[in-house]
């Protein structure tokens, strides 16, 4: 979850005496309205399902086949007589065909495949029912294509389809909605007060980011007269058992003024456990973006009002000389330029009398690269492509440059893939740099690749393995990884200038890059064959040693301390906090409190906030870019880029190894700890208490709970021809979650070779040899040292 310490931007009344709406009026010079989008609009239709009135989804089309990875994100529910009433939005007419297949995401075999034939409604909103065959296993996950004919194009749409509990869905999905309705009237929203947990470092003067952390005021909307004006979309995230994850989307609209409102796009988090007599509120976090329009309210003498923004979702950079400012505010990138007191809309897929659902669900960002003294902007757009034309519904990375002299838009490189548009912006927000008229280096299908502009070549700089250990810098310039099998050698790159590194462990040691504190790299080392720790979330090699290198290399720390041990560290800010334990002098391992180093402010090279804020009163907030040259009288002119030039589309090989990769997420009271690989990795990051890990399809695949004093198996099930789920990572107390529902664990270990761990007894796991089936005992404690060793693997067969 978003950390509740940042700044946070909010609704505001805004009235300056000084400047009136009148005095305003007419004092803005608009050359063209800034209305229509800069690419065509789009004509993909968006589907999505109705349940009991409310909607469910939405999806937009992709233009060409994709991978399994597409499936996540959206869930539709299967219950009763399997039928699920469907629609398609805001598309180009009628649909001329649709078919549809399900297939199962383990091993991609065929449950189902069917075409529709009868539609119903107009060409702006078609409706059609699919009613599945009876061939779905219970609280089992399948995959859903549909592909839709349409205008004379293609659209595929991915989702999820689940047989769930209908009296149980029904509950929670109103639950869910009770409460997303409720909070626009304080009355109603009082008995969901005691669900919140307000923290005293939570920003109480905000409403345009809140979470289950903030006052009840700031849920409840404040004073802000804040009313729906669309239908509400709502995204089923997961389902399963006890869990529910939900989005809201809608469109808000308040007052700004005495005659003046604005429109906000609304994006709530739910996550809720429920059992049979009490409902547990884990998450819940909800964004407002104000949809920006420049109007002669939003231009100050001091600058430019963008509204209701958060200001990490708002980017602004100034080119050589400071004549030209290019900014991004609500999915939308424009430039100002000082001399000729012009304001120009470079880039958006917006468009006069889209369909809500379009302005609902950006699936896209866009990064401003680079501004150059003549006003040319290179941005980048990661995600999916939601405007019309050539591209519309591809997936990719999306590199245009604006010619500010021809006014005109040009793609200077474009990668497609099969993968989906959350995991390409992920991975773009992580590595992302222009090197001049040189090079482009970015993180895409797992590896790190540099363009080169000069031969249109791209080079893979990173593997998918050598990324799993990848640090970047708080600047996004510098990159630091773990380089081959051997664990020994750490390989550092400056993408500014190109220079890279090695730096190499100690003899008999492991090295490992831990992160940055702004550009200066934090290093890891510890003894290959050094003792092992239990810290309560698993079996570890602790760090005896920490070391903070400067960007030439250069040792500027050393933390290091007889018989103390480091378990982890966790970077906030400029802090580095270390978990530590002891060895008391061969006496025991126990814990001692954490340690902390601060970064020396006598150096600060940390960039001040480029933005700044108008308040009127108690909650009541709005985003200002400063800028030192505004125009005279206020009059600007307006204009949108023109045409665009597109390129050609650079092909990479398809997203990931696997065209059906699985993704596992840990969760910890109440929040995601991070997506993973295996599920080993997932179960070993979950915190210890009140944790579980779903896989894609949101199954809850482990959760916490203490183990029971004594479980013991029978003969071993028949595993034959079944496809098991790596475990690595995972210890022992983890892993008896799984045997007491009777799985049983295969370990591969290089001392004990291939055994099954079939039980536990007091202090003690209980072995079976796979070849001879003969049953042994070894202690807990050698058990989890073991585990946590390298080259030992583990795997359940559910």
């Amino acid at each position: 979850m978003i950390s509740t310490g940042k700044r946070i931007l909010i609704l505001a009344l805004l009235f300056l005496a000084v400047i009136t709406a009148g005095l305003l009026a007419g004092r803005v010079r608009q050359t063209a309205t800034g209305a229509e989008g800069t690419v065509e609009a789009a004509s993909l239709p968006v589907l999505y399902a109705e349940r009991g009135g409310v909607k469910l989804g939405p999806l937009y089309g992709y233009a060409h086949t994709m991978d399994e990875s597409c499936y996540e994100g959206v869930l539709f529910p299967v219950t009763g007589d399997l039928s699920t009433q469907f629609y398609l939005a805001d598309g180009a007419g009628m649909p001329e065909s649709l078919s549809y297949e399900v297939r199962s995401l383990t091993d991609g075999r065929l449950i189902q495949r069917g075409t529709v034939s009868e539609f119903t409604g107009t060409r702006r909103l078609a409706g059609f029912s699919v009613r599945l065959q009876d061939l779905l296993a219970d609280e089992t996950v399948y995959g859903m294509r549909m592909e839709v004919r349409i205008g004379g194009r293609t659209a595929y749409y991915y989702a999820q389809v689940k047989k769930v509990d209908e009296a149980k869905l029904n509950e929670m999905l109103a639950y869910a909605v009770s409460m997303h309705n409720g909070l626009y009237d304080r009355e109603t929203a009082l008995p969901f007060a005691a669900k919140l947990e307000p923290e005293d470092n939570t920003d109480r003067n905000t409403l345009a980011y809140v979470n289950i952390h903030s006052g009840f005021p700031q849920v409840a909307w404040g004073t802000s007269g804040a009313v729906q004006t669309s239908d509400t979309f709502v995204t089923i995230r997961s389902f399963g058992g006890n869990f529910g994850h939900f989005t809201f989307r809608c469109l808000v609209e308040a007052p700004t003024g005495e005659n003046t409102s604005a429109s906000f796009r609304v994006e709530e988090y739910i996550s809720l456990q429920m059992f049979d007599d009490v409902t547990y509120l884990l998450r819940y976090e909800r964004h407002t973006e104000q949809i920006w329009r420049l109007s002669a309210d939003n231009i100050l003498p001091s600058g430019i009002l963008l509204g209701v923004q958060e200001e990490d979702r708002v980017e602004a950079v100034t080119g050589a000389g400071g004549d030209v400012t290019a900014f991004t505010v609500a999915g939308e990138l424009y430039s100002y330029t000082a001399s000729s007191q012009q304001l120009t809309r470079i880039f958006s897929f917006q468009s006069a009398g889209a369909h809500a659902l379009r302005t609902l669900c950006p699936d896209y960002r866009i990064r401003v690269m680079d501004v150059d003294s003549r006003g040319n902007v290179d941005f980048l757009i990661s995600g999916y492509f939601g405007g019309g034309g050539v591209r519309e519904g591809e997936n990719g990375l999306f590199f245009f440059r604006y010619l500010a002299e021809e006014h005109r838009l040009e793609e200077r490189l474009v990668l497609t893939g099969r993968g989906g548009a959350r995991q390409v912006s992920l991975e773009a927000d992580r590595v992302l740099y222009e090197n001049g008229e040189e090079l482009l280096y970015f993180l895409y299908g797992g590896r790190v690749c540099a363009y080169d502009f000069s031969s249109g070549e791209v080079s893979v700089l990173l593997t998918e393995d050598e990324t799993a250990s990848l640090v970047v810098s708080e600047d996004g310039t510098t990159l630091a990884w773990l380089s081959g099998s051997s664990a020994d050698t750490v390989r550092v790159l400056n993408m500014k200038t190109g220079e890279s590194a090695s730096i190499r462990a100690e003899e008999g040691c492991f090295l490992r890059p831990l992160g940055y504190i702004r550009e200066d790299l934090i290093l890891g080392s510890g003894e290959r064959n050094g003792l092992m720790i239990e810290t309560g979330d698993g079996v570890i090699h602790p760090y005896t040693r920490l070391r903070i290198l400067s960007p030439s290399q250069e040792e500027l720390l050393s933390y290091s301390y007889p018989d103390i041990l480091i378990a982890s560290i966790r970077i906030d800010s400029d802090k580095v906090i270390i978990r530590r334990f002891t060895t008391d002098g061969g006496l025991g391992i126990r814990a001692l409190s954490d340690d902390m180093m601060l970064r020396s402010e006598s150096t600060d090279t940390s960039a001040e906030s480029r933005f700044s804020y108008y308040q009127h009163t108690d909650l009541l907030r709005m985003l200002l870019l400063p800028l030192s040259k505004m125009p005279s009288f206020l009059r600007i002119d307006v204009r949108s880029a023109e045409s665009v030039r597109y390129g050609n589309i650079l092909q990479l090989p398809s997203y990931g190894q696997s065209e059906r990769q699985n993704r596992w997420y840990a969760y910890g009271c109440g929040e995601l700890r991070g997506i993973f690989r295996t599920p080993g990795e997932a179960i070993a990051a979950a915190a210890a208490d009140y944790a579980y890990v779903t896989d894609s399809s949101g199954s809850v695949f482990w959760a916490w709970k203490e183990k029971k004093e004594e479980a013991l198996l029978g003969e071993l099930p028949n595993l034959q021809d079944r496809e098991g789920l790596e475990t690595t990572g995972a210890s022992l107390r983890n892993l008896t979650w799984f045997i007491d529902r009777g799985i049983p664990v295969r370990w591969v270990s290089p001392e004990l070779g291939s055994v099954w761990i079939v039980g536990y007894e007091w202090q003690a796991a209980v072995l079976m040899n796979e070849n001879t089936r003969q049953v042994y005992r070894l202690s807990e404690t050698e058990t989890e040292q073991r585990l946590a060793s390298p080259y030992n693997y583990t795997w359940i067969y559910p």
